[in-house]
């Protein structure tokens, strides 16, 4: 039970390929997450427009200025921990490769006995 290093390449496209089709929804959230900094990048803009154009009061640009400063953090940590997430997984492959890795190595030193009740035992569940 072990995978050849040619095939590992392979192996981390079809996984993170599965990953992400079983994952839809955060490909979804991300594209709404970077809908929401486009807008708000916009909303930044007209703030700015206001303030320098239309004779926006100072104090009342700053607050709106440190809403929307505060909002492009929050965007930024949840985009973050979507990455994390996203890399977990592909983390995750490499330690359960590793672990299939070690039970191979152990199972080949099993007595052909020990290696059919092992099989016997996995078969049945």
């Amino acid at each position: 039970m072990q995978v050849s290093p040619e095939l590992l390449p392979e192996l981390r496209r079809v996984y993170v390929s599965d990953m992400t089709r079983y994952t839809k929804d955060s490909g979804r959230e991300r594209r709404a997450l970077e809908t929401r900094q486009r807008k708000l990048d916009e909303k930044e803009l007209n703030l700015w427009r206001a303030f320098t154009d239309h004779g926006m009061r100072p104090q009342i640009y700053e607050a709106l200025a440190k809403e929307c400063q505060a909002e492009r953090e929050q965007l930024k940590i949840l985009i973050r921990r979507m990455e994390a997430e996203r890399e977990d997984c592909v983390d995750n492959l490499d330690a359960a490769l590793q672990v299939l890795a070690e039970i191979g190595s152990h199972f080949m030193k099993c007595a052909p006995q020990q290696q059919r009740a092992i099989l016997c035992k996995w078969l049945s569940g």
